[in-house]
């Protein structure tokens, strides 16, 4: 469902596909050109990697597929300018997103794009530091146990290492979404399937893509990643709902089904008692003139797309006006008791 919100300009669809691809094309030109100073110097930076990875104390390293390496040295000088970039990626994905946001999703949106770079950097240097370079070192001592003479392929080390961390940064974009989703109030237990099947499906399905060669490989990656950020994120999805919102269904003339939702602002004429015992009517008092409300009542007809929206008590005509104009297609209408 699409909500039009006061402060949203009203221009064309092709204008905002116009600057979503203006700023995308400034993004993927911007890549390129960084990725180009670290191709020239690729070697050096793999060749230092290498080092560190390397767990034989005497030369053990072999490059059995020379044509991979081609292959390796252009998707590393690809990320490393991808993560260079990544300051401007926040920048333009926020100046583009900002304006249709409500204020609980931009908070939201302010809180992933701010973390999720702080906490990728520091997860791949202690990855590249420590976590990789400790796993190679205890596959190398169990080949020694095993009397083997080790023998290692760079391009089977350094597609590992990439395959690594590009895992990490698809689970973790996604766990700053949900995390981020649930501290700002936007995921709870009665919207956590809505947050589900967009950040899983599309994680799932980069995943997929990623590892398309292997897709027995591909498909247990996603049923990991999906776990653990399943773990991470239950605090929140399991979280009670703010709100206790029932629809009430009826049948118009015409046979079609009629889902109203009864909003109480109360701000004129109300005591709360009279509607103690009514679940069906969704209390939210003085919502005409609480920003805060008002960013829960757009998320909640969003998440529950009711077909009339019946206001009780509400004495701003010009707040009835704005939710008129904003929910194109909704019927809405004030009652006063």
């Amino acid at each position: 469902m699409s909500l039009h919100l006061s402060t949203d300009s009203d221009v064309r669809l092709q204008t905002h596909l116009d600057e979503f691809f203006a700023r995308t094309g400034l993004i993927l030109f911007l890549w390129i050109l960084c990725s180009i100073p670290w191709f020239l110097n690729i070697d050096s930076v793999l060749n230092f990697f290498l080092n560190d990875f390397n767990p034989c104390d005497d030369e053990c390293l072999n490059l059995y597929q020379p044509e991979k390496w081609s292959e390796i040295r252009w998707i590393s000088s690809g990320i490393l300018g991808f993560v260079t970039i990544i300051p401007l990626i926040c920048q333009q994905f926020w100046s583009f997103a900002n304006p249709g946001l409500t204020d609980s999703e931009r908070r939201m949106l302010a809180t992933t794009l701010f973390f999720t770079p702080l906490i990728l950097v520091l997860v791949t240097y202690f990855s590249v530091t420590t976590l990789i370079p400790e796993i190679f070192q205890v596959g190398h001592e169990m080949q020694i146990e095993y009397g083997f003479v080790a023998k290692y392929d760079v391009v089977t080390l350094m597609s590992f290492t990439t395959g690594v961390i590009w895992m990490e940064i698809l689970i973790i974009s996604a766990c700053a979404v949900m995390i981020s989703s649930g501290i700002t109030g936007n995921l709870d237990s009665s919207n956590a399937n809505w947050w589900r099947i967009r950040t899983y499906g599309f994680m799932s399905l980069v995943i997929l893509l990623s590892f398309y060669e292997r897709t027995t490989n591909g498909f247990a990656m996603m049923i990991i990643a999906i776990l653990i950020v399943e773990l991470i994120s239950r605090p929140w999805t399991t979280k009670e709902s703010k709100y206790q919102v029932v629809l009430s269904q009826s049948f118009d003339k015409d046979g079609e089904i009629i889902e109203k939702l009864f909003l109480c602002c109360g701000c004129e004429n109300f005591s709360k008692e009279d509607y103690s015992n009514e679940n069906s009517i969704l209390y939210l008092p003085d919502v005409c003139v609480n920003a805060r409300l008002k960013d829960d009542l757009y998320r909640i007809i969003s998440y529950y797309s009711p077909t009339h929206l019946s206001i009780i008590n509400c004495k701003s005509n010009e707040f009835i006006e704005t939710l008129k104009s904003s929910l194109p297609g909704k019927i809405v209408e004030s009652i006063n008791t």
